[in-house]
């Protein structure tokens, strides 16, 4: 898999996602093109509440090939409009669900994302997602502010990453978090502290791996681009363990 691809799954995991709701009606799918190559980027995912598909690819053709070609899949009803950064995106509704393709140039042709989203769905669960968050805030304490909070599954597992800013210093931010987690009964396995003396094998800060029964979890604790804390953490926990 090509590194352009590889940012494009860490950038779809920083969008900012939450939720426990999956059920739907019949999802529509979006065709791709045969000769793309495609990337699993979990079964579902949700992005700020929404309930959403997604299927990752890249193509070896330009641009306005690709978005001719999405043109004809989605419709003359789609949507186009730019991305921030440089790209393009079209979309439109499908009854309760939003279709989308976002498309990125690159060397050797273009790179996108199709989601399908169910609107209906994120309507429902909004609670559910603002619980989530709050939980999460209240585990790393007062001032804690989400960035992102993603929760995808694939069979037999789920996996939880959550981006958040906190006006502590990054030693306060962990010994703070190591508590919650060895409270909620994980230990801790490994804990590594990278300075800007040392190589950057590492993120530089604080990286933490944690254990419990069904459950792992990876925290790094780094300098805030303005003071601070910047926290990113995964969870994993397997099918039927609590979350």
């Amino acid at each position: 898999m090509s590194r352009a691809f590889c940012s494009l799954g860490l950038g779809l995991l920083l969008l900012g996602l939450a939720g426990p709701a999956w059920a739907t009606a019949v999802w529509p799918v979006i065709a791709l093109p045969e000769q793309a190559q495609r990337a699993s980027v979990g079964q579902q995912v949700e992005a700020r509440g929404v309930p959403m598909r997604l299927q990752a690819f890249e193509w070896a053709v330009p641009m306005a090939q690709a978005l001719a070609w999405f043109q004809r899949q989605l419709g003359a009803d789609a949507v186009l409009a730019p991305l921030a950064g440089g790209g393009q995106v079209l979309g439109r509704m499908q009854g309760p669900h939003y279709l989308s393709v976002q498309l990125q140039a690159t060397v050797g042709g273009v790179k996108g994302v199709a989601a399908v989203s169910d609107m209906a769905a994120a309507w429902r669960d909004r609670a559910s997602y603002a619980a989530l968050r709050e939980r999460w805030e209240r585990r790393l304490g007062y001032g804690a502010q989400t960035q992102g909070l993603t929760l995808s599954q694939d069979p037999g597992k789920e996996s939880l990453h959550w981006v958040a800013s906190h006006p502590d210093t990054v030693q306060g931010t962990v010994q703070r978090l190591r508590a919650e987690l060895l409270a909620e009964g994980f230990r801790l396995e490994r804990e590594v502290s990278v300075d800007d003396s040392q190589p950057r094998q590492l993120p530089r800060g604080s990286n933490l791996w944690f254990a419990a029964p069904g459950r792992e979890a990876i925290v790094v604790v780094t300098p805030g681009p303005s003071g601070g804390s910047t926290v990113v953490m995964n969870v994993v926990t397997q099918q039927g363990s609590p979350r």
